[in-house]
């Protein structure tokens, strides 16, 4: 009865009223081990380790954003909710710490010293990775990736939304985005990864049907060799290459001057490693045969670094394409580069990031700007934020001779594990070409994701 009421409330919440990566999670619960595994477990020599502060801790996909791994679940489950409900099947129990004699289930604030290691005598180093795996549960995600050959996930977002442009209205509510995936692993190291995803527009129309029916596509397909020394990888198929900060919500000024929104996905090839406080990525676009499809050629380089203190990290990205316009008979080079960073003290996490552009077509035009973005984030209570978000480019929303800003405030509420719901205000105030364009927004979601 307590599930049925749960069920109802979320989606009485969507009607009134999206997964993608979450950076600021990185820094949130960096500092502590057990949200990404079960505690007490035995270290293993460096070049074996699968710790990491990169997207891929939480995602199959190095790259970030999509499918959770069996590593981003256990967070899900047991850290990233604010109640425990018994009858639902996505809440787990946290791990339990021993101090002073006494058990309790820990916080995210627990430090890692607290953990009852007696299941490994006080030994720290397992003499070889047989040794270390014969001490973990069940339920430990490295158990499970060894063990479990499929892994799937579906996020789902209701959204509703109320739009004023330039004294226009519209307003709607409907399933905005509907993600699959699963990833087939046959064998230790390869995995074989799909995913689709089914859109519609809010603000269009609100029957269901449309938004099965309306859009759909391939987000990505790809195979990933991974898990390799110092935690190391190889990849090749449809994917978004990580660049900058990622944010999930594809109207950002950010999102829409780098171009890289909702439906960013790239033929690539990849290869990067992350072992420990590090990280390092590479990625080799090509164009699709399809001409109606991304035409980049070039690269994608990303590199960062945890801190170990404060959740702090920073991180560097270079993007540098070439882009054929196959009816124009031109080619446009995109170059963009990105400096990311973020912290947590306390209840507040905030993320910076500074992205400049140069959009060139030779004998044509060029186009450059520079988008600063701050999104800090205070936690009220347990997993409920008070959310707010500042941006200004130097430039048009399309690089056009002009300047936007765009403000944004809200809450967000992890309730239980894999349910999100959000309340947001936005609004962009932007002159281009001496044309000014005052936009408003009121959204509401409700997000599931499992």
């Amino acid at each position: 009865m307590k599930l049925v009421n749960f069920l109802v409330l979320t989606m009485l919440l969507g009607f009134s009223a999206v997964a993608h990566a979450e950076p600021w999670m990185a820094s949130r619960f960096a500092e502590n081990c057990a949200s990404c595994h079960s505690p007490g477990r035995f270290d293993v020599p460096a070049k074996e380790r699968r710790c990491s502060f990169s997207c891929k801790s939480c995602h199959t996909n190095p790259n970030g954003g999509g499918l959770r791994n069996f590593y981003g679940k256990w967070n899900e489950e047991r850290w990233l909710r604010s109640t425990f409900i018994k009858d639902y099947k996505l809440n787990k129990a946290r791990p339990e710490v021993t101090v002073n004699a006494k058990t309790y289930a820990a916080s995210n604030e627990t430090p890692e010293s607290y953990y009852d290691k007696k299941v490994i005598g006080g030994k720290v180093m397992a003499n070889d990775r047989k040794e270390a795996q014969s001490h973990i549960p069940q339920t430990d995600p490295w158990r499970q990736t060894l063990d479990q050959p499929f892994n799937a996930g579906v996020d789902f977002r209701w959204f509703y939304v109320d739009t004023n442009k330039d004294k226009v209205k519209t307003k709607g509510a409907m399933p905005m985005a509907t993600d699959i995936g699963v990833s087939f692993n046959p064998i230790e190291h390869v995995n074989a990864v799909w995913e689709s995803r089914f859109l519609s527009d809010p603000r269009a129309t609100s029957v269901w049907d449309q938004a099965y029916t309306k859009s759909a596509g391939v987000r990505s397909a790809y195979v990933l060799a991974d898990d390799f020394s110092y935690n190391s990888y190889a990849m090749y198929g449809i994917y978004r290459p990580m660049f900058g900060h990622y944010d999930p919500d594809h109207t950002t000024l950010l999102s829409r001057v780098t171009g890289l929104g909702y439906d960013a996905s790239f033929k690539a090839a990849g290869v990067g490693f992350a072992p420990g406080r590090a990280f390092f990525n590479l990625n080799y676009l090509e164009p699709f045969t399809d001409r109606s499809l991304a035409q980049d050629r070039g690269f994608v380089l990303n590199g960062g670094i945890h801190f170990g203190v404060a959740g702090a990290y920073a991180m560097v990205s270079l993007w540098d394409t070439s882009v054929k316009d196959w009816t124009a008979n031109t080619t446009t080079r995109r170059k963009m580069n990105a400096v990311t960073g973020g912290f947590t003290k306390g209840g507040l996490t905030t993320i910076v990031d500074i992205t400049h552009l140069v959009i060139a077509t030779p004998t044509v035009r060029t186009d450059s700007g520079t988008v600063i973005t701050l999104e800090p984030r205070y936690r009220l209570w347990k997993e409920n934020y008070l959310k707010l978000a500042w941006e200004y480019v130097n430039t048009g929303p399309t690089l056009r001779l002009g300047h936007a800003r765009e403000i944004a405030g809200g809450f967000s509420s992890y309730i239980a594990s894999g349910t999100e719901v959000e309340l947001m205000y936005s609004e962009m105030k932007a002159t281009e070409l001496d044309i000014g364009t005052t936009e408003r927004n009121v959204w509401a979601q409700v997000h599931l994701y499992f």
